[in-house]
């Protein structure tokens, strides 16, 4: 009888499919925000596009995407971040975005908060890259 060798989710090397978790018909690991089946999405903040954006978007019945669910960052123009860095929209009808992230392995906790008006905006690194993601 030959033993099983643990294999790490493509949710967390970007490499290889975990056999446990769940994909669209086009790759996309579905991923689940309390109770909503969504992929996650990356694109830009203009004008520059160096800044990344990150969003939920649902499933539609067929396996097509769907409509924006969540946006998960906010761009700070006025403060600088690294390219690995994104700034987690974590208040509002997001509260609970930055612990889901985290467990999902797309950020690491925060190290960091920015003010922006009357918020601190937490500052994560991302752990996966815009090509293991496939943009909208």
């Amino acid at each position: 009888m030959s033993e099983k060798k643990h294999v790490e989710c493509t949710h967390v090397t970007g490499k290889v499919r975990c056999p446990m978790c769940r994909y669209t018909k086009t790759g996309r690991l579905i991923r689940n925000f309390h109770g909503t089946d969504v992929v996650l999405a990356f694109s830009s903040y203009l004008p520059r596009r160096e800044r990344v954006a990150l969003q939920l978007i649902t499933l539609q019945t067929d396996g097509a995407l769907g409509e924006p669910f969540a946006v998960c960052t906010v761009n700070l123009p006025d403060d600088k971040l690294d390219s690995d860095e994104v700034a987690i929209k974590n208040w509002s009808e997001n509260e609970q975005i930055l612990d889901w992230l985290v467990d999902q392995g797309v950020v690491e906790v925060p190290h960091r908060t920015v003010r922006s008006g009357h918020i601190d905006v937490p500052i994560c690194h991302l752990l996966i890259h815009r090509n293991e993601v496939v943009p909208v």
